[in-house]
């Protein structure tokens, strides 16, 4: 294979299909360290168009926070080399069991919320520290990454795509960083790229350091979100202080303890706390509300509403109802005691909140036995 293809593909195409098979017929004929190396050298003088900036709305009415999107184009390049980089670092980040990552195929956050509750806190592990960092992704120091990128032996074709990807221009930056209180323009990691949630990770691999090495704790984190459990709330203060310090050093910013976010230590006798879409006290597990009601809003605006229900067949809406309940209830059977008091409840919920008031809706609802969960198994 000479550059003329390659030429070919880095050219702008007009349309996302040309690029798309393109890209997959490149990778393709791509099966040899030389013709990589020859992919990652043209790729190091490769053109990135700037990212768009967009602010979109968190759970928190009237926060935002930033989101950056590469054109079609960019992102097909951005797919083929994540599964290189993730390859890269995929060792430093698997012996810290970091989650959410996709660093292994059958990595289950489900499994692993339920070890949380069973094997440890109705062990004994019944204080609790959560951490959370302010403005995780854009206070990454970039030279400090770089040089632990280096440190890492990364292929120097491969940092220097990276470099470009990461400095890259950003179009209506200032309007969303006003909007966010988010720094973008030439700090940290763009947040809304493949990339920066594995790179964000490896860049804070001290912090796990802290409580992997201490027998008295176990923790857990899921890139900013760090979970530390413990049998006496002396050792999460002392804990605590270590991270603290470190993340200092790495010039990033954990929330004071008892502040705005959520870093404190509770204890789970008395109190509960979330993690992973999760709620844990020390007799309990169960489904936040806030989950239930995202869910349910989804539920009843993109299914059960009147409008779908007048122009959609049954049939129809039961496909995207199953559809959409397996995956919600796969994530959430198997981390509680009874997952029939889980069914029971959201069919209780839903029939009491969409369909008992409204002639219509219950007449579709007594028609479609299909609708309550408690007589389907949606988990397989």
């Amino acid at each position: 294979m000479d550059g003329v293809f390659l030429k070919r593909f880095l050219k702008q195409d007009k349309t996302h299909k040309k690029t798309e098979n393109a890209l997959a017929k490149f990778l393709k004929e791509v099966d040899t360290n030389e013709k990589l190396l020859f992919f990652y050298d043209k790729l190091s003088s490769y053109e990135f168009s700037p990212y768009q900036a967009y602010s979109i709305a968190k759970k928190i009415k009237g926060d935002f926070r930033p989101l950056l999107v590469p054109n079609p184009k960019d992102r097909l390049v951005f797919d083929s080399l994540f599964p290189i980089y993730k390859k890269e670092l995929v060792n430093s980040l698997r012996d810290r069991g970091l989650l959410g990552l996709g660093l292994e195929e059958d990595q289950n956050i489900t499994g692993l919320l339920s070890d949380i509750y069973k094997k440890y806190i109705l062990k004994g592990y019944t204080h609790a520290l959560t951490i959370d960092y302010s403005s995780f992704f854009s206070e990454i120091d970039r030279n400090g990454l770089f040089k632990k990128l280096e440190n890492q032996m990364l292929n120097p074709y491969l940092l220097k795509i990276l470099k470009l990807i990461i400095n890259n221009e950003i179009n209506d930056g200032e309007q969303v960083e006003n909007k966010t209180g988010v720094k973008l323009i030439g700090h940290g990691i763009p947040q809304g790229l493949a990339f920066s949630p594995l790179l964000a990770c490896f860049y804070a691999l001290e912090v796990d350091d802290e409580y992997i090495q201490n027998e008295s704790v176990v923790g857990f984190r899921y890139i900013d979100d760090i979970l530390i459990l413990s049998k006496t709330k002396e050792n999460l203060d002392n804990i605590y202080e270590k991270i603290k310090e470190i993340s200092k050093k790495l010039k990033m910013k954990p929330h004071d303890l008892g502040t705005k976010g959520k870093t404190e230590i509770k204890d789970l006798k008395k109190e509960s706390i979330n993690f992973l879409g999760a709620e844990f006290k020390n007799d309990k597990a169960v489904v936040p509300d806030y989950v239930f009601e995202k869910f349910l809003d989804i539920i009843k605006n993109e299914i059960f509403n009147l409008r779908i229900i007048r122009r959609k067949n049954a049939v129809e809406i039961k496909k995207v109802y199953f559809e959409y309940v397996r995956g919600w209830l796969n994530y959430y059977s198997g981390i509680f005691e009874n997952d029939e008091l889980l069914y029971k409840k959201i069919d209780s919920i839903l029939y009491d909140r969409y369909f008992k008031k409204d002639k219509k809706r219950l007449l579709f609802y007594n028609k479609n036995d299909w609708i309550k969960l408690f007589n389907n198994d949606f988990t397989k």
